[in-house]
């Protein structure tokens, strides 16, 4: 009898390479690893996996078919640097969903998709967002959202059984961490906090971002979305505090102007969104024992982690 698969998308990437990782480590026999990336050569994914390099739009049904998969991981988003490519790069994307989604559909046994998407598609909030909210996407979420309403569409109609998971800020030792908030205190000597910074952010180590993405598809009910968070949200200001305590560097303000003017207005919607999360599903969130105990610890591993990458 034929394996059902385990597939991960996307998995050269920030979140894609966690995820496969632990799940090689996982080692289940009954459902092998395929993981699929196009951007970079990973050899461990290549010596662990069944690794292929392909991109989104590469998924045919002969493909499908002898990979035939039990779950899909889609953690894959065809993205640019650039702003009018992002919402080219959503529309590509959108048209590669929407055959996969096809081709998935048809098969004898649909897989559970878990699609990674983000909190950024909730937009900005007065209160928390849950799983209730409405979707109202602000900065990279606004082209994002195109890609993912695929997705949604074959979940409203029954075609497939689709988790959106939401995860609010991943903190790794590269990504957004680094390249603003890591990098210009190491070259400017201050660590920034921008606009106001009073905005809340909800926070989630790579670690267990990966790990609940893992149980959205193990623990979690069929079509259901599920935001991913570790801990209670933190002001801006107070995350750039503990920057700033560990490098014992001082704090400076960037107004949003600023910042649009350096990085253009996506960046800056995103660096100043206050956008805190919370879930609705509390029983889901007890059967995962996060890798940290507190922000504290999550920020100062990871910025030892980003500044021990710096200097390798």
């Amino acid at each position: 009898m034929q394996s059902a698969y385990t597939w991960v998308l996307g998995a050269s990437g920030f979140v894609g390479f966690e995820l496969s990782r632990q799940l090689a480590q996982s080692k289940d026999p009954e459902h092998p690893l395929v993981t699929v990336g196009h951007k970079t050569m990973n050899p461990y994914l290549m010596e662990q996996t069944n690794h292929f390099m392909k991109s989104l739009s590469d998924l045919d049904t002969p493909f499908v078919a002898r990979f035939s998969p039990k779950v899909v991981f889609h953690c894959a988003r065809m993205g640019s640097r650039f702003g009018l490519g992002r919402w080219w790069a959503a529309r590509s994307g959108a048209r590669a969903n929407q055959s996969l989604i096809s081709t998935l559909s048809h098969l004898p046994q649909k897989p559970v998709v878990v699609y990674c998407s983000g909190t950024l598609m909730y937009g900005e909030q007065i209160g928390f967002a849950d799983e209730f909210s409405p979707l109202n996407p602000t900065a990279y979420g606004k082209p994002y959202l195109a890609a993912e309403l695929p997705w949604i569409k074959a979940r409203d109609k029954g075609l497939l059984d689709v988790r959106m998971a939401r995860p609010a800020w991943i903190l790794g030792p590269s990504s957004w961490f680094y390249q603003f908030f890591v990098r210009p205190a190491l070259e400017q000597g201050y660590v920034p906090v921008y606009g106001s910074g009073n905005q809340w952010m909800s926070l989630i180590s790579l670690a267990d971002c990966a790990q609940q993405l893992r149980h959205c598809f193990e623990y979690g009910l069929p079509n259901t979305d599920y935001n991913l968070y570790g801990f209670e949200p933190i002001t801006q200001e107070a995350f750039s505090s503990i920057l700033a305590r560990e490098l014992r560097l001082p704090l400076r303000s960037i107004s949003r102007s600023m910042l649009k003017k350096a990085h253009g207005t996506t960046v800056m919607e995103a660096l100043c969104s206050n956008i805190p999360v919370r879930s609705i599903h509390p029983e889901w969130r007890q059967h995962s024992v996060p890798h940290f105990a507190d922000i504290d610890s999550l920020v100062v591993q990871t910025l030892n982690q980003s500044l021990a990458r710096r200097n390798s």
